[in-house]
Parts: C-alpha cells; sequence; structure tokens
C-alpha cells in the first residue's frame, strides 16, 4: 500500500484546520501548495466521511467536525482509501488459485499479518499526536 497524494492531501487540509475555524479552501491551497481541483475532490471526501463540516457564504469554508484527539490517520486512511490494502489479494471478492482453505499461501498470511499491524498503528495515532501544539500560521 502507498499513501496516494489524496492521502498526503487529506492530512495537509486537516492541518490547516486544526485551529478550529472555518478555513477557506483558497487559503488552504494557497498556505498548503495543494492543487485546488485535488483539494476540493479531498475535501469533499473528508466531508462526506464526517472529519470536516462545510459552511457556505461569503466566509464560507471547511472545519474540524471533531478534535484532533479524536481523529486517528485510520479514520482519514479510510474515508480517503476505503478500499485499499497493501495487496490486491487482500480485498474482498479476489480470487487466488495459490491461496485457498486446503493450502493458504503463505505471502498472502504474511500480508494479512502486515496489514493489520499497518491499520493497529494507524489507529493509534491521532492527528494531535503527530501535530501535537504544532501552530498553524495564519494566512
Amino acid at each position: 500500500m502507498l499513501f496516494t497524494r489524496e492521502f498526503d492531501y487529506a492530512l495537509r487540509i486537516l492541518r490547516r484546520l486544526s485551529a478550529q475555524k472555518v478555513v477557506s479552501i483558497g487559503n488552504i491551497v494557497q498556505c498548503e501548495h495543494l492543487t485546488r481541483a485535488i483539494a476540493y475532490k479531498v475535501a469533499r471526501k473528508l466531508n462526506q466521511g464526517g472529519l470536516i463540516g462545510s459552511q457556505r457564504g461569503t466566509s464560507g469554508g471547511y472545519l474540524l467536525s471533531r478534535g484532533l484527539g479524536e481523529i486517528s490517520l485510520y479514520d482519514v486512511f479510510r474515508v480517503i482509501e476505503p478500499e485499499t490494502m497493501i495487496t490486491e489479494c487482500m480485498l474482498d471478492g479476489y480470487t487466488c488459485p495459490m491461496n485457498n482453505a486446503e493450502k493458504p499461501c503463505s505471502m498472502h498470511c504474511a500480508f494479512v499479518t502486515i496489514q493489520e499491524r499497518l491499520f493497529r498503528e494507524l489507529q493509534q495515532l491521532s492527528l494531535e499526536d503527530i501535530l501535537g501544539s504544532q501552530h498553524v500560521p495564519e494566512a
């Protein structure tokens, strides 16, 4: 599994929103050095996933829907990449001739263990853990 550009953008958008106030997409794009089109797409996913809220109007924008300590890296990852696994053989419905109930594939078993460890690590790290008391400067 690779952390995609969208995942990176999501983390940078959330960092910009960590001041717990409404921030425009223009401000986010400028301060975090993001492309506008992908930033809108990622913000929409974060909004639909319940991690951020949106406010319309001339002073509108986005804001966190929960505190930084309540959002784990796993939460962000699952909103942005809900179907991603470290290898496609782990996806639901994938049939591999080398992996079956009578003779499990040793590589598949190893990948399952790695995936579980990675997800556990992502679940244990909140945005607050990563950002700490990092001050996000005003734009």
